[in-house]
């Protein structure tokens, strides 16, 4: 009982060959018309300097924290009156820090200078390789966010860098709150210090910002889920009688 229960096992392993890009959670349909700025740099120059980090709630299907996120999408807002050429760096944190806000660090991407014309808002996408895919928390929250550097810009053409505010999100949810980190960065730790903001804006806009998360999940081939369905069987067989000899 025991060897039939592992061969239909290993015989599904072998036929799950499909593979699905799920859209896990979604907030660039939406304009709102506005954004974000980051700010926090300080006069000075010839020094890498850095903004603060300002970060979002993203809550999605727990269901999908089961697999790998390999693509993200994040906006990058330019206030100037003249166009920006800067770097973020994105983070994604478990919302198991003080009072669910920003926790332990997932993982961590630092761009090079990305460009974003005058008074608007870019999406940038990224394709995240193998080695860096992560899963995303269980409890169905990351917290999404975003930071700045430069060794050439000035304190207030860094200051006008920031995000696009997107409402409502097409797939998931965000509240209307975000965190603004105390200091400025790297931010290359967990539990970041900083502020949880409800309803900055007094709803207008809506303190979401423009996000994108893809996940990739594996779909069992139709013959693979008759075999799941008859391991499973045979193996909760086993268990019972496992229980009964024990009583």
């Amino acid at each position: 009982m025991i060897k039939q229960a592992f061969i239909s096992l290993i015989s599904a392993a072998v036929a799950i060959t499909s593979f699905a890009q799920i859209v896990t959670y979604d907030n660039t349909a939406t304009f709102s018309g506005s954004g974000v700025t980051n700010g926090g740099v300080t006069a000075g120059a010839g020094t890498t300097r850095y903004t603060y980090m300002v970060a979002d709630d993203l809550s999605y299907d727990p269901l999908n924290a089961l697999t790998p996120v390999n693509l993200f999408k994040f906006t990058v807002a330019n206030f100037n009156t003249s166009s920006l050429s800067i770097a973020p760096t994105i983070n994604f944190y478990n919302n198991d820090g003080t009072a669910g806000g920003p926790g332990t660090l997932i993982a961590s991407f630092n761009f090079n200078n990305v460009s974003v014309a005058a008074g608007s808002v870019s999406l940038f996408t990224y394709s995240v390789p193998l080695t860096q895919q992560f899963l995303l928390p269980v409890t169905g929250t990351v917290w999404a966010g975003i930071y700045f550097s430069s060794s050439t810009l000035t304190a207030a053409k860094m200051n006008n860098a920031g995000q696009g505010t997107y409402n409502p999100p097409s797939v998931g949810s965000s509240m209307d709150e975000d965190f603004v980190s105390s200091g400025v960065g790297p931010f290359t730790t967990s539990n970041p210090a900083g502020t949880i903001r409800t309803s900055p804006y007094s709803g207008s806009p809506v303190a979401s910002y423009g996000w994108h998360i893809e996940t990739l999940a594996v779909v069992p081939e139709p013959s693979t889920v008759a075999l799941m369905g008859g391991a499973s069987i045979l193996g909760a067989s086993f268990y019972l009688r496992r229980r009964n000899r024990m009583r």
